[in-house]
């Protein structure tokens, strides 16, 4: 994983805005700015800057105000304000007032959850509230209506078309579809653990913030983006705090700037060639996402190779999603043993086959692939079925669907193939047979279905062992290959990637 800082010069533009909202219970940010609107929180004349703490009684986390200190509200120009107190349990609750306009109080707060909304009017490009010489509040949230402010590079280059869209960061070497936009659906809270769907992309947390103008992951916390389709790369719209560093589990992370103060930019923060389903960034520093592009890959022939060997050859799989059900006829399974065993199971029917590769550290001595369900996945644990890749053409694909059959002067091709990324395989046996069915989703999101049966009361996936000749190199079907084959190799009974 790689983590890259990129110069490119961003140009910002911020419109008319209504009701943004600054909430202050889950950190002690003091400065927020939302979209070109900010409101920052000072000591001013007061003995003490705000603090931000957990009430003992409540349990939850609050900003509390002090007397002198101020709150600045600044944009192109503000027209309103409204302001959410409560009362410090053990304090009195401090006057407020303001520098200029009209403010209209709601009247003193009696308790923690006795909240009292101020609100002011007027015009300008900032207002500052003070708080009175004696007493404390408790701030819950600031909604400001206004027109943010415009950062504009001086730079003439930003004329250019490119500074509108995202290619100029994105790998030019893809063509991108067009981005699935992810935004906050609801107002769930601060510190919370939470998962919610927008457009087909979950995002799940396992401690953040959700509100209507965005999604956070708090500092030391973990925010993942699943899709049912591998994702390409994601750019992330937001903000994030100073000394911001995160982690990725698939593709490289790039940040926008050095992060030496706290930033908010469209975008912010950019994971490119994630090539995974999911992805999950493990933030250092607190982020906040106000909208998140999922980017998926148009032109599949850039980042989807064919697999196979020197004598079978799949082709790309396509790229619209359908649905397979396919019901097999007939099934060979081959294993060799060395420190672990791997059975692969290849399936014939009218027109569909299909390999499975299982990893079986603990096999049974007869050669029988245990009942159970295994996951498809890229863990190659064991009891597991390996998932194949799709996007790297230098591997053999384990787990594939291959159909539209021909050959050609002495080599076999398939023409289509469903390269197998995730769900499960079920196996059982019974004394009149056994049964393996297969639910999965491929690369490009396609739902399969795959049922063989064994109806002949015979022994059932028991498997025929290959013994590879000394020095000589074979694939999993006991085939000999030379060492220009790329895959999973066997030499001198060992299993290796070559």
């Amino acid at each position: 994983m790689k983590k890259i800082f990129t110069t490119t010069t961003l140009l910002m533009l911020f419109f008319v805005l209504n009701a943004q909202t600054f909430n202050y219970n889950s950190d002690g940010t003091q400065t927020q700015t939302i979209n070109g609107i900010s409101v920052t929180l000072a000591k001013g004349s007061g003995s003490n800057d705000p603090t931000f703490y957990t009430n003992f009684n409540t349990n939850e986390p609050e900003m509390r105000l002090y007397a002198g200190n101020t709150i600045t509200v600044s944009g192109t120009s503000v027209t309103s304000v409204d302001m959410t107190f409560t009362k410090q349990s053990s304090k009195s609750y401090a006057s407020l007032s303001a520098g200029t306009g009209t403010l209209v109080s709601g009247g003193s707060s009696t308790a923690n959850d006795d909240a009292k909304v101020d609100h002011w009017t007027g015009s300008g490009s900032q207002v500052v509230f003070t708080m009175g010489s004696s007493g404390q509040r408790i701030i819950k949230k600031v909604v400001v209506n206004g027109q943010g402010t415009t950062d504009d590079d001086d730079d003439d280059d930003d004329d250019d078309d490119d500074d509108d869209d995202h290619p100029a960061t994105l790998d030019t070497a893809y063509v991108y579809s067009e981005p699935t936009l992810v935004s906050s659906p609801d107002s769930l809270g601060s510190n919370k653990t939470y998962s919610f769907i927008v457009n087909n992309i979950e995002v799940s947390c396992t401690t953040g913030a959700v509100y209507p103008n965005y999604f956070g992951c708090n500092a030391g916390a973990d925010i993942t983006f699943t899709a049912t389709r591998p994702i390409k790369a994601i750019v992330i719209n937001g903000y994030v705090k100073k000394d911001f560093d995160a982690d990725v589990n698939h593709g490289d992370i790039e940040y926008v700037d050095a992060f030496d103060d706290a930033v908010e930019a469209d975008p912010v923060v950019i994971i490119k060639d994630i090539n995974s389903t999911s992805v999950t960034v493990s933030c250092v520093k607190q982020m906040r996402c106000y909208e998140v592009e999922v980017y998926f890959v148009a032109n599949p022939d850039v980042t989807l190779g064919g697999g196979g060997s020197d004598y079978y050859n799949y082709d790309y799989e396509p790229t619209t999603p359908t649905q397979l059900n396919i019901t097999f006829d007939d099934m060979e399974i081959y294993d060799f043993v060395a420190d672990y065993q791997v059975a692969e199971l290849y399936f014939t029917g009218d027109d569909y086959e299909m390999d499975l590769m299982f990893n079986l550290t603990s096999a049974d001595e007869d050669h029988i692939v245990p009942a159970g369900t295994y996951p498809i996945d890229d863990s190659m644990l064991n009891l597991t079925v390996q998932a194949s890749p799709g996007g790297d053409d230098e591997m053999d694909y384990p787990s594939v669907i291959l159909t539209d059959f021909e050959e050609y002067d002495g080599y076999y091709y398939y023409n289509t193939a469903y390269y197998l990324r995730s769900g499960n395989v079920v196996v059982s046996h019974s004394p009149e047979g056994s049964t393996v069915e297969v639910n999965a989703t491929t690369y490009y999101g396609t739902t399969v279905h795959a049922v063989w049966t064994d109806i002949s009361g015979s022994t059932a996936l028991e498997t025929t062992t290959a013994t590879p000749a000394s020095n000589g190199r074979y694939n999993v079907l006991g085939q000999r290959v030379n060492g220009n084959y790329r895959g999973i190799v066997i030499i001198d009974g060992q299993k290796k990637l070559q």
